[in-house]
């Protein structure tokens, strides 16, 4: 058993120094491990703390968890706050039931060491998503749809991409003049940037947290806005 506190600290440090989470380790070209995927940087460096003679890795070097790591984990703690009122209703999905009940416990077993290496990007995941949420309800909350099969053709702004693992593309939603769209492209775009885009509709649909009004779009082209000088 490992105490949940340095696990999670562990758990921000390996999200720090990999850039983000790594669900497997990362190989060169002569099968040499490069980069250890985060579950194992918190698992190996939990087991050289607390349990030296267990086996890790001869190439391992441990984590070294600095200050910004323990903040990272106040806030963590401070976001399951709400779980508890949450928890009571059926608001959780199966997987955050199962964070919540690990966070809850002072110790933690092997087996679950994933589950809190997986906490910094679940936490950054849901921050986002309420931003997002908020956003909608604020600016698009009397979106209207656009007629079917209509070309439409306008400057837009990116408010969320989910990559489609499955299909290799992302799935956008953006704002254009007020009304919410969904497409997809296989070229990444990030949440803020501004554009302008050509796109056929392709069905009326609505958003699904919020029930706002979504125009799903198909043959989408995206330009860069040229910025010409005024001078």
């Amino acid at each position: 058993m490992f105490p949940t506190q340095r696990l999670l600290e562990l758990a921000y440090a390996a999200y720090r120094v990999n850039n983000g989470y790594a669900k497997d380790s990362a190989y060169d070209h002569e099968g040499t491990k490069k980069t250890f995927s985060n579950k194992e940087i918190v698992l190996y460096s939990a087991i050289k703390e607390f349990s030296p003679k267990v086996y890790i890795p001869s190439d391992f070097v441990p984590v070294e968890v600095i200050e910004q790591d323990r903040e990272n984990v106040k806030i963590a703690l401070e976001h399951f706050k709400r779980y508890t009122l949450l928890s009571l209703g059926t608001d959780l999905n199966s997987f955050q039931r199962n964070v919540f009940s690990v966070i809850s416990q002072d110790t933690v077993a092997i087996g679950k060491v994933g589950i809190l290496a997986a906490v910094p990007t679940m936490i950054k995941n849901e921050k986002t998503e309420s931003l997002y949420l908020r956003r909608l309800k604020k600016d698009f909350a009397e979106s209207q749809h656009y007629n079917l099969k209509q070309t439409v053709s306008d400057r837009i702004e990116i408010l969320k991409r989910i990559y489609l693992k499955e299909y290799g593309i992302y799935l956008y939603f953006a704002g254009m003049n007020e009304n919410l769209i969904a497409f997809t492209k296989p070229v990444e775009y990030n949440p803020g940037e501004v554009y302008n885009l050509t796109g056929k509709v392709k069905s009326l649909e609505k958003e699904r947290e919020t029930g706002i009004k979504m125009t799903k779009l198909n043959y989408v082209k995206i330009k860069t806005i040229e910025i010409t000088d005024a001078n």
